[in-house]
């Protein structure tokens, strides 16, 4: 079993790892046995297990100490690792070592300081004027340090302050319980799961505390989840676009990211139907980092943007991004993965005959690949049914019980969407005059693909 250390540096970049070293080295010097090591660990990232071992690092580096000298020692580097992991956290937070600093002037009477950086966080955040759920707490945060201290300056302060500290608390529990609010809304639908009873305890709080604007920005992002608001969505582009919230937060990423999730499921419900939608939003998102963990695009993530790109890009433009940005793609599979999102640049670009060079010849390795991989598969052997018509049949009956089979690991509107686009389809083949307009189906897997179809047998 790798220690924890071991398992944390395999996880961290190479910058990263840099800048941990250093950490250590506050702790220890460089010839000590504890350093020795961490830096043989941070070196062998690459390495096989047996080689990363507790019982190799002790016959290899240490053999002179106990095993438990050897145990001692990686237990102690990942406990400095969690103190640097907190200073890093704290180091990326604005205004969270300001407002530390402030407790601590404060408590130790050094209160001409405090006052200082009481006001530079005070200015810093109401001069810029950002929506910002962090900004909000920082403020509330600041003024209770600042109120609730031996600080002979709380003697000259207005009542006033009082008050906008209290209503400061409360616009972060507000903005705070929406943002719960939001991800309960997504995350119910991706997982079938019902989250009323919670959301309406949160109901029963947000709807008793008045508006500001970082919670009237979270009140769209509900609309937008719980009630497919198409407004909301287009004002909280609107938002990000004019650089209204404070970029990287964590308010800014949530937002962009739900945006994302929000543009693919309006466009299959037929809500939006102008591309450029996607192509700002892609543009956006890459610009702003808002897609990349740790400089990393996760695997759906990365079929997203795909997606998104076929709709303002040519075949040849497509096979350049993926290509660019294939490196990026944290997978346990590069070439199925990247199998996959070729398949999905020919569906989009009509190269129907194509796309089982792509989706037959893998094992997609996540549960979301198979899905997609299946919708795909399905979708040119229908294009293809009448060269080979037995394809289409077995296509035909596995994307079925593909779909009984897992439905309880999808989410409703995914799930309804699937079996609409099978519906669709074999009325189609049956009776490709008769089949119903794709307006009159909601939600549907594929809509423009199902309106191309519609329109060409209209």
């Amino acid at each position: 079993m790798l220690s924890k250390i071991v398992v944390l540096l395999d996880h961290l970049e190479p910058g990263q790892v840099l800048e941990l070293k250093k950490h250590v080295l506050t702790k220890t010097y460089a010839g000590s046995d504890i350093f020795k090591v961490f830096d043989y660990v941070a070196a062998s990232v690459k390495k096989k297990e047996e080689f990363k071992s507790p019982d190799y690092i002790h016959e290899k580096i240490l053999p002179k100490s106990t095993k438990k000298t050897v145990a001692n020692y990686l237990s102690l580097l990942y406990n400095w690792a969690e103190e640097w992991m907190a200073l890093e956290t704290i180091r990326e937070e604005e205004y969270t070592l300001d407002h530390l600093a402030q407790r601590w002037l404060n408590k130790n009477g050094l209160y001409h300081l405090a006052d200082q950086t009481f006001n530079r966080i005070e200015k810093g955040i109401s001069e810029e004027n950002k929506i910002d759920l962090h900004r909000t707490r920082m403020k509330a945060l600041a003024l209770f340090d600042q109120l609730f201290s031996n600080n002979p300056a709380r003697d000259q302060l207005p009542y006033e302050k009082y008050e906008e500290m209290a209503r400061a608390f409360r616009h972060y529990m507000k903005a705070k319980l929406q943002v719960i609010n939001a991800e309960l809304y997504n995350w119910g639908d991706i997982n079938n799961y019902d989250f009323r009873t919670a959301i309406a305890a949160n109901d029963d709080i947000i709807d008793r505390i008045q508006h500001d604007e970082t919670t009237e920005t979270m009140e769209f992002v509900i609309k937008a989840m719980s009630k497919n608001d198409v407004n909301s969505f287009l004002k909280l582009k609107d938002i990000l676009f004019n650089d209204r919230l404070v970029k990287g937060s964590r308010l800014f990423m949530i937002t962009a990211r739900y945006m994302q999730r929000l543009a693919i499921r309006f466009w299959s419900m037929g809500l939006i139907k102008d591309p450029q939608i996607f192509h700002d939003l892609l543009d956006f998102g890459m610009r702003s980092g808002v897609y990349f963990t740790q400089d990393r695009l996760q695997a759906t993530v990365f079929h997203n943007l795909v997606m998104q790109y076929c709709q303002v890009a040519d075949y040849e433009g497509v096979e350049k991004f993926i290509d660019q940005w294939m490196d990026h793609v944290t997978t346990e599979d590069a070439a199925a993965t990247k199998a996959l999102a070729m398949a999905q640049n020919c569906f989009y670009h009509h190269r129907f005959h194509e796309i089982h060079l792509y989706t037959g010849r893998f094992v997609f390795p996540t549960f979301n690949q198979k899905n997609l991989a299946q919708g795909l598969h399905l979708i040119a052997a229908f294009e293809n049914r009448k060269q080979e018509r037995q394809i289409y049949e077995t296509a035909l009956a596995s994307s079925q019980n593909f779909l009984k089979r897992n439905q309880q690991r999808m989410s409703k509107h995914l799930y309804t969407s699937y079996r609409n686009l099978i519906a669709f389809i074999k009325a189609a083949d049956v009776d490709p005059a008769a089949i119903p307009h794709p307006d009159t189906i909601s939600p549907l897997l594929y809509r423009k693909w199902c309106m191309e179809l519609y329109g060409g047998v209209g």
